[in-house]
């Protein structure tokens, strides 16, 4: 069925932790809520049903503010954009809206508990929506963050760039170059229908979780942890973290048939697909090759890398993606292209140059 698709809009914060959430009001049938506690040897094993392609933003995005709401610290912004099967095994398509922290981690891992999670909430796109089978117009992507004791640890690039200790600063922030290195090596991740955490707790969210956590200091967690955790005057030093909720009959999938990688990347891809729209094309990596080879799988066939940057198709495309991003978004190399240079995500690449580095080249060769 078609979905009616509506933006969320900012939550009017007239709820709080002080009774740990037995006072909210639950929208829905109550029996699909969130957060759960996820049994990885009882999530049933779906690598070939199940796939996330997440693309970071990997150009600046510019006056970004990371705002203390009382309840969480959030941000919105379009800072990603998410490709995945839902339960059922349809795939649909989702923008970024906002993301937000919790401390301590919502979700437990064998009744274990991280010290903080960060959700990055997406809807899903027009498109998506008009051939939805679900009501679920919602998609959650969740990171856990697990303290490093180690005194030597650098601090997260991430959590540093968002400057927790002046909120509400005007910011500039590159999803792709703060987040990559942390979940560009990431596979594993578990699926489950689910609802939102905060009230109303509508169960129209469908939930993807990194397994493994991602490191952060002592010094940064403590910029979660004095609001709320280990703050008495907030729900008695409780954290901003909702109670775990009964599974009920859902089930919980696992897969490691996911990919990160730059939204710029995505844009090449599809490009690729319009020059070639019979083959199949993919981009292979091999941390002994050169990076950028381009290869057909189909017929065996080999595709230039100078042919396609010549290609009318890519020259327009290439001119259209500056105009709706701005020209610094291909002006030259973006983080994504240093660091994979349009490889496929599941292994990181080293920082050599590819043929097809910058978009500025391909419409300069207009004029």
């Amino acid at each position: 069925m078609g979905n009616q698709l509506q933006t969320p809009q900012p939550a009017v914060l007239d709820f709080n932790y002080k009774q740990q959430t037995q006072d909210w009001i639950v929208e829905g049938s109550g029996t699909e809520q969130t957060p759960i506690n996820i049994v990885p040897s009882c999530a049933h094993n779906s690598n070939q049903n199940m796939k996330m392609e997440f693309f970071l933003t990997d150009h600046t995005l510019n006056n970004i503010k990371v705002n203390d709401t009382g309840v969480a610290l959030t941000a919105f912004g379009p800072f990603s954009k998410l490709r995945a099967t839902d339960v059922d095994g349809d795939v649909y398509e989702f923008e970024a809206l906002q993301f937000h922290f919790h401390a301590p981690a919502e979700h437990t891992i064998n009744e274990g508990r991280y010290e903080l999670e960060l959700h990055i909430v997406h809807k899903m796109t027009e498109e998506s929506a008009k051939r939805a089978k679900t009501n679920r117009n919602l998609a959650v992507v969740a990171v856990f963050f697990e303290l490093d004791k180690d005194p030597k640890t650098a601090p997260n690039a991430f959590i540093d760039a968002l400057k927790l200790d002046r909120c509400g600063a005007d910011l500039d922030i590159n999803m792709y170059e703060l987040l990559s290195q942390d979940l560009v090596d990431m596979t594993s991740f578990f699926a489950y229908k689910g609802g939102l955490t905060t009230p109303p707790c509508s169960e129209t969210v469908n939930w993807y979780l990194f397994e493994r956590p991602v490191k952060i200091t002592q010094a940064q967690l403590n910029h979660f942890n004095l609001r709320w955790k280990d703050n008495m005057n907030f729900a008695c030093g409780q954290g901003n973290n909702r109670p775990i909720q009964a599974l009920n009959h859902r089930v919980v999938l696992k897969s490691n048939n996911c990919c990160v990688m730059g939204k710029s990347q995505e844009y090449m891809r599809e490009m690729m697909a319009e020059v070639q729209p019979r083959e199949e094309l993919s981009l292979t990596l091999n941390r002994e090759m050169m990076i950028g080879e381009l290869s057909v799988k189909s017929h065996h066939t080999r595709v230039d890398t100078q042919s396609f940057i010549d290609s009318p198709t890519f020259k327009k495309k290439a001119s259209s993606y500056n105009e709706q991003n701005g020209e610094k978004s291909f002006a030259g190399e973006t983080p994504s292209m240093k660091k994979s240079a349009y490889a496929t995500p599941y292994s990181r690449s080293s920082s050599t140059k590819s043929p097809i580095t910058t978009f500025a080249n391909v419409v300069e060769s207009q004029n």
